[in-house]
């Protein structure tokens, strides 16, 4: 069962643009006294980076949304519960 679990959901890279922006994301929010694991930092800068959305139920990733949106012109953090 797991086997197909695995088969199912799709690898995403992390290159360079994606460690850029979660170190960017991170450097944001410390400026911002908010304190992010740096896998939920890494995680999140890979679903946007691949324009995928990240279904979650974990406070981080909210509080990561709310600092895409700071960045997106268009408002859309891409981030999803």
């Amino acid at each position: 069962m797991l086997e197909e679990m695995e088969a199912s959901i799709p690898s995403l890279a992390i290159d360079d643009a994606v460690w850029s922006d979660a170190v960017a994301l991170a450097s944001d929010a410390r400026k911002q006294g908010i304190t992010v694991p740096a896998t939920d930092l890494l995680v999140a800068s890979c679903a946007r980076h691949h324009d995928v959305p990240l279904l979650h139920c974990d406070r981080h990733f909210d509080l990561i949304a709310e600092l895409h949106r700071r960045d997106d012109d268009d408002g859309n953090g891409r981030l999803t519960e």
